[in-house]
């Protein structure tokens, strides 16, 4: 358990060693060694699309999500964040709120949200802890 949670810590402060450091270093091979098609950066380490990581990814989210809803978060926001996760993991270009369109001050702060963390942070760093102000 320890050792996850450093491994974890060194991932999201980008110190954990890839395959693409070493390659750029020791000469060996860039390949991410779960599904040996891509290099292995810290971002495809989030996106891999071989199934075992994507079991772990959606076991991991539907923690995520749990907490959240045992935190009370609003349903609104949690359907947004579930949104916003999906359209990022599925390599959308853009993506609309479930709130897009709706008159409501919620529903209009989560739909720009949403287009500020999908467009100008990127989901990749909400993964890492950083959140759209809004």
């Amino acid at each position: 358990m320890r050792s996850t949670k450093i491994s974890t810590a060194k991932i999201i402060q980008h110190l954990a060693n890839t395959n693409r450091q070493n390659s750029l270093y020791y000469g060996t091979t860039n390949a991410y060694p779960c599904c040996l098609s891509m290099e292995e950066t810290f971002q495809h380490v989030l996106l891999c699309p071989d199934p075992r990581m994507a079991e772990s990814r959606k076991h991991l989210l539907d923690k995520l999500f749990s907490a959240l809803q045992n935190m009370n978060c609003p349903v609104l926001i949690l359907n947004t964040l579930q949104h916003g996760f999906q359209c990022w993991q599925s390599q959308s270009a853009s993506a609309h709120a479930p709130t897009s369109g709706q008159l409501g001050a919620l529903e209009t702060i989560l739909a720009t949200a949403l287009q500020e963390q999908f467009h100008s942070i990127c989901w990749h760093q909400m993964c890492l802890g950083y959140l759209s102000k809004k």
